[in-house]
């Protein structure tokens, strides 16, 4: 799994295994700069699949965190969905920490262990959302 991969599954880990692997993390990129943090906009973007032009659907409120570690020279950035401002922080730290090599195996894992529960309550919503189809040909 890619860094980039890694980060987009850690969004769905929960918060409290995400602040406690901060905690083992910060220790190694030493103080933190915040450069720019607090809620904003991202556009959705969609596709017409008549037209199969793009365009956008409207926006979703982000919370952000833009962080930089001068010590172990690298940035980390973090968004998150809503405004869940310590998980932004913890996925910047997160990705400054990848940058880093700090607990790469352990970021690593836990993007794992996120990505397979979010695929299970995916497939167990989309169970639930089959047993409501109706066959047309039967009414």
């Amino acid at each position: 799994m890619k860094a980039l991969d890694a980060l987009s599954e850690l969004v769905y880990a929960e918060e409290k295994v995400l602040t406690n692997l901060v905690g083992r993390v910060a220790q190694g990129l030493g103080p933190a700069q915040p450069l720019r943090e607090g809620p904003g906009l991202i556009l959705i973007p969609f596709e017409d699949g008549r037209e199969g032009g793009a365009f956008y659907l409207g926006e979703a409120l982000v919370y952000e965190a833009w962080i930089r570690f001068p010590m172990a020279g690298v940035e980390g950035y973090g968004a998150a969905l809503g405004f869940e401002a310590k998980r932004a922080r913890a996925l910047a730290y997160l990705d400054a920490a990848l940058q880093a090599g700090l607990e790469v195996e352990a970021i690593m894992a836990l993007a794992e262990m996120a990505r397979s529960e979010r695929e299970r309550r995916e497939e167990e919503f989309w169970r639930k959302v089959e047993r409501t189809r109706l066959e047309v040909e039967t009414l």
